[in-house]
């Protein structure tokens, strides 16, 4: 938010309740962003962001783990509904069950919409520091999107790996998507930073780590001018009409 106030972007604020109350909300915008460990998610809320995705919405989620686990509201939305095992959820429909959406049925993994996804056990876990290598950097032609920032294909991105990350699954996507950033795991998965095409032709970038946003807060330790760069360009992308 910080990086986004600092650059003057034209931006409003939404929560995960008000998307899942008006879902149509989504529609009303050029790009939609996430933030943070936005771990749970309604089935209200998975189809509003693919519906705004289908309309050609662009989506970016800058965090990781995101849209993990399938909940509800309930007391007029001051609960929050997880039971985290079917047979224990006395929801009927199998599709409305308060499971992982990979284990709904049918499956909705998340990499069907991030194009990426957290790994399962000994990744949700992880509380190392990795560091991403801008691996697109040395793409040719070159990527728009590392125009300008100083990366090269080796360039790494110290500590924004972790806490939660998320990881590229081979097939979820055709075509796949494009890995922006990538760590490669020691006796873990690893993780990617990515960006997808719809058929609509919306653009979806996925962060694919809770800690990738310190790099771009102009407050922070972490912050780099190289990848606030990235984020531009990013976003000049994502804003666009297409």
């Amino acid at each position: 938010m910080r990086f986004l106030e600092r650059y003057g972007y034209d931006v409003a604020y939404t929560t995960d309740v008000d998307t899942d109350r008006d879902p149509n909300e989504l529609l009303r915008h050029k790009l939609v962003m996430t933030a943070g460990h936005d771990e749970y998610w309604t089935t209200t809320m998975r189809n509003a962001f693919e519906r705004a995705r289908a309309a050609g919405v662009n989506l970016a989620f800058m965090g990781g783990n995101t849209g993990y686990w399938q909940m509800r509201y309930e007391d007029d939305d001051r609960t929050i509904v997880e039971y985290r095992a079917a047979n224990r959820d006395p929801e009927q429909d199998p599709t409305l069950k308060t499971v992982r959406f990979r284990e709904l049925n049918p499956p909705r993994p998340e990499c069907a919409l991030l194009g990426v996804q957290s790994g399962g056990p000994g990744i949700d876990n992880f509380i190392g520091n990795g560091d991403y290598t801008a691996v697109a950097a040395a793409y040719t032609p070159p990527d728009p999107w590392f125009i300008g920032t100083g990366f090269t294909g080796t360039s790494k991105l110290p500590g924004l790996v972790g806490y939660d990350y998320d990881t590229l699954v081979p097939g979820c996507l055709t075509p796949a998507p494009t890995v922006l950033f990538h760590y490669s795991g020691h006796n873990v998965p690893n993780a990617d930073a990515v960006r997808s095409i719809a058929p609509s032709g919306a653009r979806i970038f996925a962060s694919g780590s809770i800690r990738f946003a310190t790099a771009l807060d102009p407050m922070s330790r972490q912050a780099d001018p190289r990848l606030q760069r990235f984020m531009r360009n990013a976003l000049a992308d994502l804003t666009r009409h297409h």
